[in-house]
C-alpha cells in the first residue's frame, strides 16, 4: 500500500487475524478524521476486513488529544478484523428440510464442506444433507460481495408415506362410465343418445380385483428421527350377488352370471339386467331387482325401481325413478315447476350418481354426485355429494331458479338468470346431521366404554383366584366376550375419529363456483349465516372460512 496519509499505516497481525493501525504523531500536519481514515483504509489492501468503528474512532481521539498538548507518542490499536464466512441453519417446521445461510466473508476464509456438514451436525442437522448441494452454495459464496449472503436447502428428509386402504379395482367400465365416456363422433362431438352397447359382462368374464392394503414406508427427519406410517386398513371384499373369486388368483374376481358390473369401495356385483324399449302404458311400470336399461323414453306417470343403475336412453316426463344405483339419463327429464304451491311429479331417487342431460322442474334426491351436461332449472335438489354442471372437462352449463339442499361444491358456468329468479342453496342440513351424528356416536362410546371397564376390571379379579377346573370355560367364554367388547368400541371410536374429520373437512368442501357469471338473487345459507348476491358478478366463488361467507374472482388453475 503506498501511503498518501503521512504518520498512518495499517499491519497485519497473521496470529490474530487483525490489522493494526500505527500513528506518528510527530509525522501528522493535521488532525486525523474518522472519514478520511476510513477512506484511507479502504482504499488498501485490507479492504476486505471488517473494519471496526469504534476502535477507529477510540484512536483518532486518542491522537488528536496526544497533538493537542504537541505530544510526539506513537499510539496504535486493532481496528479491522477478519471474519471468515458466518454460517445459520433453519430447520423447517416439519422438519423435513434445512436450510443454511452463509455471507461473505471479510477478509477471512470460506468453509470447506467438511466444516459446512460439521457446522449442520452441531445445529441438530443429522441426516439428509447433500454434499453437492453444499459445494454448489460454496461455490455461490465465492462471488458474493461484503454485506451479502446465500441461503439454501442443503437437507432434506424423507416424508412419511402412510400405507393405503385395500380396495377393489374395477377390471371393466360400468355404466357411469360409459356416460361421462360418449361415442365421438368424426367431428369430434358427442352425441349423448348414442352411447354405443351399453356395457355388460357375460359369465366368466374378470371384472375386477382386490389389492391389499399396504404397510407404507417410514420417514425420517433431518433431525434424525424416525416417522412411522401408519399401515393402510384392510376392508374384507364384500362381494354380493353375481361374482365369485377365481379358483387360480384368489385376488381376482370373476363374473358368476352375465349382466351389468357394478362397484362401489369394496362391494362388488354383478346385476341381472332388465332391458326394455320404452316404458308406457302398454309397458307397464317396472321394478326390478337388478339393472335397468330403457332404450327410449319413460312416459308421464310411469314408474322404474331398481335395485341395479337404471340407464334411460331417452327422456323423462313426469315420471318416477327410484333405485339403489346410479340413474342415467341420456336426454333429460322434466315435470311442472317444483315449489311450495305444487307437489313435483318428475322423482329421481339414487342411492348413488345421478347423470342427466337437462332437468326442469325435476325433484331430486342423490346419496352421490349429481352431473348436469346442461342446464338445472326450477328444480328441488338434496345431494349428499357435489354437483357439477357443464361438460365433464368443463363446467359451462347453468342453474335457474332452483332450491337446492347440498354438503359438497357446486360447480356451473352460469348461476342465476337476468329474469331475477330466485335460487336457494341451503348446507345446513348436512351440517346439522354431521353435529348430531357426532353427539349420537360420543354417547354410544362412553356408554359402551363404561360398561367394558366394568367387564374388564371383573375378569382381572377373577382371574386372580383359584378357580376349578370346571371353571375355566366360563372364564374363556367372558374373555371373549370382553375381547368382542373392545372391539365394538375401537370400531365406534373409529367412526367417531371419521366424524371428527368430517366436521374438519366439511367447511372446506362449501364452495359454489360460476365460471362465467354469478347473477342476483343467489343466497347460500349455513346456519344462520347467509350470503346473498345484490349484483351480477363475472366468474366468481364463493367460499366459507372462519365462520363467514365470502365472494372472490374465480380464476381456474
Amino acid at each position: 500500500m503506498k501511503p498518501f496519509m503521512q504518520g498512518v499505516n495499517f499491519v497485519f497481525d497473521s496470529q490474530a487475524k487483525a490489522v493494526n493501525m500505527i500513528v506518528d504523531v510527530d509525522q501528522l500536519s493535521e488532525k486525523l478524521s474518522v472519514d478520511a481514515c476510513t477512506r484511507y483504509f479502504k482504499s488498501g489492501k485490507y479492504q476486505s476486513y471488517f473494519l471496526l468503528d469504534e476502535a477507529l474512532a477510540t484512536l483518532i481521539d486518542s491522537v488528536n488529544n496526544d497533538i493537542a498538548v504537541t505530544s510526539t507518542q506513537q499510539h496504535q490499536a486493532i481496528i479491522a478484523q477478519a471474519l471468515d464466512a458466518q454460517m445459520s441453519i433453519v430447520i423447517a417446521s416439519d422438519k423435513l428440510s434445512a436450510s443454511i445461510s452463509i455471507s461473505a466473508p471479510c477478509g477471512g476464509d470460506i468453509p470447506s464442506v467438511a466444516s459446512v456438514i460439521e457446522f449442520c451436525h452441531s445445529q441438530g442437522v443429522l441426516r439428509g444433507i447433500s454434499s453437492k448441494r453444499v459445494g454448489q452454495v460454496l461455490q455461490q459464496v465465492n462471488h458474493l460481495s461484503i454485506g451479502e449472503s446465500v441461503t439454501h436447502t442443503i437437507a432434506k428428509g424423507l416424508p412419511v408415506k402412510h400405507g393405503q386402504e385395500s380396495q377393489c379395482i374395477p377390471l371393466v367400465k360400468n355404466a357411469l362410465e360409459r356416460i361421462l365416456q360418449p361415442t365421438i363422433d368424426e367431428h369430434d362431438k358427442a352425441d349423448m343418445r348414442d352411447l354405443g352397447d351399453i356395457f355388460t359382462v357375460s359369465k366368466d368374464t374378470p371384472i375386477a380385483r382386490f389389492q391389499a392394503a399396504t404397510i407404507g414406508r417410514d420417514g425420517y427427519t433431518v433431525e434424525d428421527k424416525a416417522i412411522k406410517a401408519k399401515p393402510g386398513k384392510t376392508k374384507p371384499i364384500n362381494m354380493e350377488d353375481g361374482v365369485r373369486l377365481s379358483d387360480r388368483e384368489p385376488n381376482l374376481v370373476i363374473a358368476d352370471r352375465a349382466g351389468m358390473p357394478k362397484f362401489d369401495g369394496v362391494k362388488v356385483r354383478v346385476d341381472d339386467v332388465f332391458v326394455t324399449n320404452g316404458v308406457n302404458v302398454g309397458t307397464g311400470n317396472i321394478e326390478y331387482k337388478g339393472a335397468v336399461i330403457v332404450n327410449g323414453d319413460v312416459a308421464d306417470r310411469m314408474r322404474v325401481i331398481a335395485t341395479g343403475d337404471i340407464t334411460i336412453n331417452g327422456f323423462v316426463e313426469s315420471a318416477y325413478i327410484e333405485t339403489q344405483g346410479d340413474i342415467i339419463i341420456t336426454q333429460g327429464a322434466a315435470g311442472q315447476t317444483v315449489d311450495s304451491h305444487t307437489d313435483p311429479n318428475c322423482i329421481l331417487r339414487a342411492q348413488g350418481n345421478i347423470v342427466i342431460e337437462n332437468a326442469q322442474g325435476v325433484d331430486i334426491i342423490c346419496a352421490g354426485d349429481l352431473i348436469v351436461r346442461k342446464q338445472l332449472a326450477f328444480s328441488k335438489i338434496e345431494s349428499k355429494g357435489s354437483i357439477f354442471v357443464g361438460k365433464s372437462d368443463k363446467p359451462d352449463g347453468s342453474i335457474i331458479g332452483c332450491h337446492i339442499y347440498a354438503c359438497g361444491e357446486i360447480k356451473a358456468g352460469t348461476i342465476g338468470a337476468t329474469s331475477g329468479s330466485h335460487i336457494s342453496i341451503d348446507y345446513t342440513a348436512e351440517y346439522k346431521a354431521v353435529l348430531d351424528s357426532a353427539n349420537t356416536l360420543k354417547k354410544q362410546y362412553n356408554a359402551l366404554f363404561q360398561v367394558y371397564e366394568q367387564h374388564q376390571t371383573a375378569l382381572l379379579r377373577v382371574k386372580q383366584k383359584i378357580l376349578p377346573e370346571e371353571l375355566q370355560q366360563k372364564i374363556h367364554q367372558l374373555t371373549q366376550a370382553v375381547i368382542k367388547e373392545k372391539q365394538l368400541l375401537n370400531w365406534v371410536k373409529e367412526k367417531l375419529t371419521d366424524n371428527e374429520i368430517r366436521q374438519t373437512q366439511f367447511p372446506h368442501l362449501l364452495n359454489v363456483i360460476a365460471t362465467h357469471t354469478l347473477h342476483s338473487g343467489v343466497s347460500i345459507k349455513l346456519n344462520n349465516t347467509v350470503w346473498k348476491s345484490q349484483q351480477q358478478f363475472g366468474p366468481t366463488k364463493v367460499s366459507y372460512h372462519e365462520s363467514k361467507w365470502q365472494a372472490e374472482p374465480f380464476n381456474p388453475s
